[in-house]
Protein backbone atom coordinates (compact mmCIF):
# COMPACT_ATOMS: atom_id res chain seq x y z
CA UNK A 1 0.00 0.00 0.00
CA UNK A 2 1.01 3.80 -0.44
CA UNK A 3 0.45 5.58 2.76
CA UNK A 4 -1.20 8.95 1.60
CA UNK A 5 0.08 11.53 4.91
CA UNK A 6 -0.21 14.96 5.93
CA UNK A 7 1.21 16.97 9.32
CA UNK A 8 -2.73 16.58 10.63
CA UNK A 9 -2.76 12.43 9.86
CA UNK A 10 0.55 11.44 10.34
CA UNK A 11 -0.38 10.53 13.78
CA UNK A 12 -2.49 8.09 12.13
CA UNK A 13 0.75 6.03 10.93
CA UNK A 14 3.80 4.14 13.04
CA UNK A 15 6.46 5.20 13.50
CA UNK A 16 7.24 9.30 11.82
CA UNK A 17 6.77 8.72 7.75
CA UNK A 18 7.38 12.43 7.14
CA UNK A 19 10.76 12.68 8.72
CA UNK A 20 11.21 9.74 6.88
CA UNK A 21 10.71 11.04 3.86
CA UNK A 22 12.54 13.94 4.73
CA UNK A 23 15.50 11.71 5.74
CA UNK A 24 15.42 10.04 2.11
CA UNK A 25 15.51 13.24 0.63
CA UNK A 26 18.49 14.01 1.87
CA UNK A 27 19.93 10.36 0.98
CA UNK A 28 18.98 11.50 -2.16
CA UNK A 29 19.15 14.72 -2.76
CA UNK A 30 22.44 15.47 -0.40
CA UNK A 31 24.18 12.84 -0.96
CA UNK A 32 23.69 11.18 -3.66
CA UNK A 33 22.93 14.51 -6.10
CA UNK A 34 25.54 16.61 -4.25
CA UNK A 35 23.03 19.74 -3.83
CA UNK A 36 24.42 22.70 -1.67
CA UNK A 37 21.66 25.73 -1.69
CA UNK A 38 18.78 23.37 0.36
CA UNK A 39 18.32 23.45 4.11
CA UNK A 40 19.12 20.34 5.90
CA UNK A 41 18.38 19.65 9.56
CA UNK A 42 19.01 16.94 12.17
CA UNK A 43 15.81 15.60 13.11
CA UNK A 44 15.50 16.48 17.36
CA UNK A 45 14.82 12.80 18.21
CA UNK A 46 16.18 10.70 15.56
CA UNK A 47 19.23 13.10 15.05
CA UNK A 48 19.05 11.73 11.11
CA UNK A 49 19.61 14.69 8.73
CA UNK A 50 16.79 15.52 6.76
CA UNK A 51 16.03 17.84 3.46
CA UNK A 52 12.92 20.24 3.52
CA UNK A 53 12.41 23.66 1.85
CA UNK A 54 9.49 26.29 2.10
CA UNK A 55 6.73 24.13 0.20
CA UNK A 56 6.61 21.28 2.93
CA UNK A 57 3.65 22.83 4.45
CA UNK A 58 0.14 21.10 5.80
CA UNK A 59 -0.94 21.95 2.91
CA UNK A 60 1.58 19.53 1.06
CA UNK A 61 0.58 15.54 0.78
CA UNK A 62 3.21 12.68 0.99
CA UNK A 63 2.57 9.86 -0.67
CA UNK A 64 4.72 7.03 0.92
CA UNK A 65 6.05 3.82 0.28
CA UNK A 66 7.21 1.49 3.10
CA UNK A 67 8.17 -2.03 3.26
CA UNK A 68 7.02 -4.12 6.43
CA UNK A 69 9.55 -3.27 8.38
CA UNK A 70 8.44 0.34 8.31
CA UNK A 71 11.84 1.10 6.23
CA UNK A 72 11.03 3.51 3.87
CA UNK A 73 10.73 2.54 0.19
CA UNK A 74 10.08 6.09 -1.76
CA UNK A 75 7.69 9.09 -2.21
CA UNK A 76 6.58 12.08 -3.56
CA UNK A 77 5.36 14.98 -2.47
CA UNK A 78 2.19 16.75 -4.11
CA UNK A 79 0.62 20.73 -3.36
CA UNK A 80 -2.00 22.75 -4.30
CA UNK A 81 -0.78 25.73 -7.40
CA UNK A 82 -3.46 27.64 -5.04
CA UNK A 83 -0.60 28.19 -2.42
CA UNK A 84 2.95 29.61 -3.32
CA UNK A 85 4.80 26.21 -5.69
CA UNK A 86 8.53 25.59 -6.61
CA UNK A 87 7.86 25.57 -10.41
CA UNK A 88 6.19 28.85 -10.48
CA UNK A 89 8.53 30.66 -8.29
CA UNK A 90 11.99 29.33 -9.11
CA UNK A 91 11.61 27.78 -12.53
CA UNK A 92 8.66 30.13 -14.70
CA UNK A 93 11.38 30.03 -17.28
CA UNK A 94 10.00 26.61 -18.52
CA UNK A 95 6.23 28.25 -19.41
CA UNK A 96 5.87 28.35 -22.92
CA UNK A 97 3.37 28.88 -25.76
CA UNK A 98 -0.23 28.37 -24.42
CA UNK A 99 1.36 26.99 -21.04
CA UNK A 100 1.07 28.89 -18.28
CA UNK A 101 1.30 28.26 -14.31
CA UNK A 102 -1.55 27.12 -12.83
CA UNK A 103 -3.63 28.52 -9.73
CA UNK A 104 -6.35 25.92 -9.45
CA UNK A 105 -7.21 23.30 -7.04
CA UNK A 106 -7.58 21.04 -9.80
CA UNK A 107 -3.91 21.80 -10.64
CA UNK A 108 -1.22 20.74 -8.38
CA UNK A 109 2.22 20.44 -8.30
CA UNK A 110 4.41 17.00 -8.18
CA UNK A 111 8.03 17.38 -6.52
CA UNK A 112 10.79 15.61 -4.43
CA UNK A 113 9.87 11.96 -5.79
CA UNK A 114 12.82 9.87 -4.21
CA UNK A 115 13.61 6.16 -4.20
CA UNK A 116 15.84 4.46 -1.74
CA UNK A 117 17.83 2.60 -3.70
CA UNK A 118 19.97 1.12 -0.96
CA UNK A 119 16.92 -1.27 -0.23
CA UNK A 120 15.96 -1.67 -3.26
CA UNK A 121 17.13 -3.80 -7.04
CA UNK A 122 17.11 -1.97 -10.15
CA UNK A 123 13.35 -3.75 -10.87
CA UNK A 124 12.06 -3.02 -7.38
CA UNK A 125 12.85 0.63 -8.18
CA UNK A 126 10.94 0.85 -11.45
CA UNK A 127 8.14 -1.25 -9.56
CA UNK A 128 7.95 1.64 -6.50
CA UNK A 129 8.39 4.12 -9.00
CA UNK A 130 5.38 2.75 -10.91
CA UNK A 131 3.31 2.18 -7.81
CA UNK A 132 4.04 5.84 -6.17
CA UNK A 133 2.76 7.64 -9.79
CA UNK A 134 0.10 4.73 -9.90
CA UNK A 135 -0.93 6.18 -6.14
CA UNK A 136 -0.34 9.95 -7.52
CA UNK A 137 -2.98 8.86 -10.23
CA UNK A 138 -5.62 7.33 -8.11
CA UNK A 139 -5.18 10.62 -5.65
CA UNK A 140 -6.27 12.90 -8.32
CA UNK A 141 -8.77 11.09 -9.07
CA UNK A 142 -10.17 11.23 -5.38
CA UNK A 143 -9.48 15.05 -5.16
CA UNK A 144 -10.94 16.24 -8.51
CA UNK A 145 -7.37 16.81 -10.02
CA UNK A 146 -6.93 17.43 -13.90
CA UNK A 147 -3.49 17.49 -13.66
CA UNK A 148 0.03 17.56 -11.84
CA UNK A 149 3.03 19.82 -12.86
CA UNK A 150 6.61 19.61 -12.37
CA UNK A 151 10.05 19.75 -13.57
CA UNK A 152 11.94 17.06 -15.33
CA UNK A 153 15.34 16.45 -17.17
CA UNK A 154 13.99 14.83 -20.69
CA UNK A 155 14.89 11.67 -19.75
CA UNK A 156 12.83 11.47 -16.86
CA UNK A 157 10.17 11.52 -18.90
CA UNK A 158 10.60 8.67 -20.84
CA UNK A 159 11.93 6.17 -18.55
CA UNK A 160 10.00 7.34 -15.61
CA UNK A 161 6.54 9.04 -16.31
CA UNK A 162 6.02 7.45 -19.54
CA UNK A 163 7.09 3.96 -18.46
CA UNK A 164 4.37 4.32 -15.68
CA UNK A 165 1.76 5.33 -17.91
CA UNK A 166 1.67 9.02 -17.64
CA UNK A 167 0.61 11.21 -20.89
CA UNK A 168 3.74 14.25 -20.51
CA UNK A 169 3.26 17.13 -21.86
CA UNK A 170 6.11 19.45 -22.51
CA UNK A 171 5.26 23.23 -21.41
CA UNK A 172 8.06 24.86 -23.60
CA UNK A 173 11.43 24.54 -24.44
CA UNK A 174 14.14 23.65 -22.10
CA UNK A 175 15.96 25.74 -20.05
CA UNK A 176 19.70 25.37 -19.42
CA UNK A 177 20.19 25.09 -15.33
CA UNK A 178 23.08 27.20 -14.20
CA UNK A 179 23.86 24.87 -11.71
CA UNK A 180 24.68 21.91 -13.13
CA UNK A 181 24.37 22.52 -17.12
CA UNK A 182 21.26 20.14 -18.04
CA UNK A 183 18.37 20.70 -19.44
CA UNK A 184 15.26 20.60 -17.74
CA UNK A 185 11.66 20.86 -18.76
CA UNK A 186 8.43 21.55 -17.60
CA UNK A 187 5.62 18.83 -17.98
CA UNK A 188 2.22 18.68 -17.39
CA UNK A 189 0.63 15.53 -16.27
CA UNK A 190 -3.11 14.86 -16.56
CA UNK A 191 -5.23 13.20 -14.28
CA UNK A 192 -8.11 10.73 -15.61
CA UNK A 193 -9.54 7.56 -15.32
CA UNK A 194 -7.85 5.81 -18.90
CA UNK A 195 -4.44 6.76 -17.73
CA UNK A 196 -5.18 5.23 -13.89
CA UNK A 197 -5.99 2.14 -15.97
CA UNK A 198 -3.38 2.21 -17.52
CA UNK A 199 -0.72 2.95 -14.52
CA UNK A 200 -2.68 -0.08 -12.76
CA UNK A 201 -1.66 -2.66 -15.79
CA UNK A 202 1.87 -1.53 -15.76
CA UNK A 203 1.68 -2.22 -11.98
CA UNK A 204 -0.09 -5.12 -12.05
CA UNK A 205 -2.30 -3.96 -9.34
CA UNK A 206 -5.86 -3.71 -9.79
CA UNK A 207 -7.49 -2.67 -6.51
CA UNK A 208 -6.90 0.63 -4.58
CA UNK A 209 -3.46 1.28 -3.44
CA UNK A 210 -3.98 3.94 -0.87
CA UNK A 211 -4.53 3.98 2.72
CA UNK A 212 -5.04 6.96 4.79
CA UNK A 213 -3.89 5.05 8.16
CA UNK A 214 -6.07 3.42 10.90
CA UNK A 215 -7.33 4.57 14.38
CA UNK A 216 -6.42 3.24 17.72
CA UNK A 217 -8.34 0.38 17.53
CA UNK A 218 -7.28 -0.54 14.13
CA UNK A 219 -10.08 0.37 12.04
CA UNK A 220 -9.12 1.96 8.90
CA UNK A 221 -9.94 5.88 7.92
CA UNK A 222 -11.82 6.95 5.02
CA UNK A 223 -10.58 8.47 1.72
CA UNK A 224 -8.93 12.06 3.07
CA UNK A 225 -10.72 14.90 1.24
CA UNK A 226 -10.35 18.63 1.65
CA UNK A 227 -10.17 21.63 -0.74
CA UNK A 228 -7.02 22.69 -1.87
CA UNK A 229 -6.59 26.16 0.22
CA UNK A 230 -6.04 29.99 -1.49
CA UNK A 231 -2.55 31.28 0.73
CA UNK A 232 -0.80 34.58 0.01
CA UNK A 233 3.10 34.71 0.20
CA UNK A 234 2.72 36.56 3.16
CA UNK A 235 1.92 33.11 5.17
CA UNK A 236 5.56 31.96 3.68
CA UNK A 237 7.52 34.94 4.28
CA UNK A 238 6.31 34.91 8.04
CA UNK A 239 7.01 33.05 10.96
CA UNK A 240 3.39 31.37 10.48
CA UNK A 241 4.98 28.76 8.53
CA UNK A 242 7.95 27.49 11.05
CA UNK A 243 4.70 27.77 13.56
CA UNK A 244 2.58 25.39 11.30
CA UNK A 245 5.47 22.98 10.71
CA UNK A 246 8.02 23.41 13.40
CA UNK A 247 10.42 23.86 10.16
CA UNK A 248 12.40 26.73 8.76
CA UNK A 249 11.21 28.05 5.75
CA UNK A 250 14.06 28.47 3.08
CA UNK A 251 14.12 28.71 -0.69
CA UNK A 252 14.48 25.57 -2.81
CA UNK A 253 16.37 26.72 -5.31
CA UNK A 254 17.49 23.37 -6.40
CA UNK A 255 16.30 20.98 -9.96
CA UNK A 256 14.53 18.57 -8.83
CA UNK A 257 17.25 16.08 -10.66
CA UNK A 258 16.12 13.24 -7.60
CA UNK A 259 13.43 12.43 -10.57
CA UNK A 260 16.09 10.16 -12.27
CA UNK A 261 15.44 7.64 -9.46
CA UNK A 262 13.99 4.73 -11.02
CA UNK A 263 15.90 5.40 -14.82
Amino acid sequence: MIECVTWATENRFPGSPISQQFHLRYQSSILTEEWTSVFVNPNEITGNYEECDQYDTRYAEYLIKRNKNGDILGTIRTGPTTAPYMMKEHFRAVFGGSFKPPASSAHHELSRMAVNRDLLSRDETKQVTNELLLAAQERGLQRGIKAYWGIVIEIVADKVFRRAGYDVQFTGAPVIYPNTGEHIYGVKLPVNHSIYRRCQAICGIHEPVLTFGHDRNGQAFPTLRHESPILSDDFFKSNLFEKETGRRSIHATQTPTELRYGT
